[in-house]
């Protein structure tokens, strides 16, 4: 009897295991996917911020940066969001800012 439930589930049992390695390999595949994309977007941002260096100081005033948070979200490790850096520096107040 065990025996006779065991060879009708078996078929089941093998679609269920395909159904598992496929979904594993749907999910790195989908992990891969993300990190090419996060990384296509942190060489694009860093290759604009460059560009941002091009502009004068009152220009990057205007837009709301400063040289040095420019500089120093460029010098981060390429596995770290530089924007996410720039706009951290932006948001803390500078030397110049502070009331004395």
């Amino acid at each position: 009897m065990v025996q006779g439930i065991q060879r009708r589930l078996a078929p089941w049992a093998a679609m269920m295991g395909q159904g598992h390695r496929q979904r594993r390999a749907l999910g790195a595949i989908r992990a891969l996917e993300s990190w090419w994309q996060a990384r296509r977007r942190r060489r694009h941002l860093r290759q604009n911020l460059r560009h941002l260096l091009a502009c004068d100081d009152a220009t990057l005033e205007d837009i709301g940066y400063r040289r040095g948070d420019i500089h120093r979200a460029l010098r981060l490790p390429r596995t770290q969001d530089a924007l996410d850096a720039l706009h951290r520096g932006a948001a803390r107040p500078h030397q110049e800012d502070t009331p004395s």
